[in-house]
């Protein structure tokens, strides 16, 4: 592959990476998820924290499959 592709490609794959760790850093008061309430409240919170556990291990596979292809653009491989 040429130089200025892979020069690309690693500012695209830094900066999604730098946008995963910007999120992961928000402060954790924002996320609060209020279980109080009726049984609906209740089961709409759980969905909520589920969905939440599924985006967590979503970005901590991107940010592995990332920093593997960074790896690879290291060592030309």
């Amino acid at each position: 592959m040429n130089k200025v592709f892979l020069n690309k490609m690693k500012e695209v794959l830094l900066a999604q990476r730098q946008e995963i760790l910007d999120r992961s850093n928000k402060d954790p008061s924002m996320n609060v998820i209020d279980m109080d309430g009726d049984e609906t409240d209740e089961i709409q919170a759980n969905m909520l924290l589920e969905l939440s556990k599924q985006l967590v291990t979503r970005d901590v596979t991107k940010l592995k499959n990332i920093d593997s292809a960074l790896e690879r653009m290291e060592s030309s491989t």
